[in-house]
């Protein structure tokens, strides 16, 4: 149910959005039903649901040719106060 309304809340907010957060909440609604599965299933399950923001990320290393110098520049942005998170 919180997914649910996180998608919603995404959608009022920006439509766009979505492709980043659509493959998360996919992929993690598959959770509770792997719950009795092996620890590896369960593992990959929740690391596949970080797709989105990997997407997010390597959107904008492509785009801006940063290649695998993205997470590095990204937190670089942050550290010096060019970027901020947005408010809550």
């Amino acid at each position: 149910m919180a997914l649910g309304v996180v998608g919603l809340l995404v959608v009022a907010t920006n439509p766009f959005a979505l492709i980043f957060v659509l493959p998360s909440l996919h992929v993690w609604l598959w959770l509770p039903q792997v719950r009795a599965s092996p620890v590896w299933v369960r593992v990959a399950v929740l690391l596949l649901g970080f797709s989105g923001p990997a997407l997010l990320l390597w959107t904008f290393a492509s785009r801006y040719d940063l290649g695998f110098d993205a997470p590095w520049y990204l937190a670089w942005l942050f550290a010096l106060g060019y970027a901020r998170c947005p408010p809550s």
